[in-house]
């Protein structure tokens, strides 16, 4: 079994810190210039006028198509984001869970759906702390949590410059693609990390897949 290869994507991105610096300097350096530019009654409209235009920067994407096949990749990398997720706070109640094979129905209910609560970060630490085997794809989850962090909180604030043109739009489906395809790869690893570990204890893939079945049927049930 492979193990997906994050390659830095998260690493290539400009560091936030330096985003924030040039937002900062070009939001008082239009402020200087108004403030030249306005008789000093209007000064407190400065930074509300600053921030519309910011807030209206979709107004210069030249490709709103090609803009809407960067949002629905983006979702769906953090679709597979949130499957890896998931699975994780499936490994944390069964696999990498040292009661697992002592527990009752009830106190199951109550780990997993505790844990699916969880942040992906607060279900690896859970795992991390309770867990006596050793955690397979370590490096690869760990990686993984970072990159889903920087999509969930970063990603546009770090490619603004990237968004309003072709060639930028370009970069990011490319950079957004292989973070896809890497996070359903790592999804895919763990999911047979916890198939190898239920068919030990009589857990078959055709159980397994008739729950998926199930909940394709009727979705509303689970």
């Amino acid at each position: 079994m492979t193990s997906p290869h994050f390659s830095g994507l998260r690493r290539r991105g400009a560091p936030l810190c330096g985003s924030a610096s040039r937002l900062a300097n070009a939001f008082f350096g239009a402020q200087r210039m108004r403030c030249a530019a306005r008789p000093p009654s209007r000064s407190n409209s400065i930074a509300l006028d600053s921030v519309t235009s910011i807030s209206t920067s979709m107004d210069y994407i030249d490709d709103l198509t090609q803009a809407k096949e960067v949002f629905a990749l983006y979702g769906a990398a953090m679709y597979e984001a949130q499957c890896v997720e998931k699975q994780l706070a499936i490994l944390g109640a069964t696999k990498y869970n040292p009661e697992a094979s002592v527990m009752d129905r009830g106190r199951y209910d109550v780990l997993i759906n505790q844990l699916l609560k969880k942040t992906f970060g607060a279900i690896y630490q859970h795992i991390q702390m309770k867990s006596n085997d050793q955690i397979e794809s370590r490096d690869f989850i760990e990686e993984a949590l970072s990159v889903r962090n920087w999509l969930a909180h970063d990603y546009f604030w770090e490619r603004a410059g990237y968004l309003p043109t072709s060639q930028g739009r370009q970069s990011m489906l490319s950079e957004l693609r292989l973070i896809h395809d890497e996070l359903k790869e790592l999804d895919k690893v763990l999911s047979e990390t916890f198939r190898v570990w239920g068919r030990e204890r009589g857990i078959t893939d055709e159980m397994i897949n008739q729950l998926t079945d199930d909940l394709i049927r009727d979705p509303d049930q689970f």
